[in-house]
């Protein structure tokens, strides 16, 4: 299945939407809101949000080429307006997408982080450990490259 957009499109539209209405996201609430949208996407349109794979890891879904771009960060909120070394860095690993996201898309996706709003990032990832689709990938904490497959995702949130 195919995405309609880049992760990193998705990633930056739900890092300013957090930052605007939630006070900013962390890159592991990051990594569970893009398993959400993906979720929210197939079972709207029966389409994937981003075409880029989501892998199981010991603290649930993640999408490994966000995770890395983010983790300078740490614990701490992803911020996009920040100091030019930050941005040098950040925005080295970009690969120039400059998709624009339609209005309805972009209701989707609000729809996902609206759900998600008063669900900490720790019962995030709990929900996600007893999802099929991440139980169903996941190896164990030495094992990367699970791959969560979207049809996995589909099965479950659709049926």
């Amino acid at each position: 299945m195919e995405g309609k957009y880049s992760v990193d499109t998705i990633s930056k539209y739900i890092i300013n939407y957090c930052d605007e209405h939630f006070g900013g996201v962390s890159n592991l609430r990051l990594q569970k809101l893009l398993y959400f949208v993906q979720a929210q996407f197939i079972m709207d349109l029966d389409i994937a949000a981003f075409k880029e794979e989501i892998e199981a890891w010991s603290f649930g879904p993640v999408v490994p080429e966000i995770y890395r771009k983010y983790k300078i960060f740490g614990r701490d909120n992803i911020i996009l307006n920040t100091n030019d070394d930050i941005k040098k860095y950040l925005f080295s690993f970009d690969d120039a997408i400059n998709e624009e996201i339609s209005k309805e898309d972009m209701h989707i996706i609000d729809k996902a982080l609206k759900a998600t709003a008063d669900v900490s990032t720790a019962e995030l990832v709990r929900v996600s450990h007893i999802q099929d689709p991440w139980k169903n990938a996941y190896k164990g904490e030495n094992f990367f490259g699970s791959i969560i497959k979207k049809e996995s995702i589909k099965k479950y949130f659709v049926g």
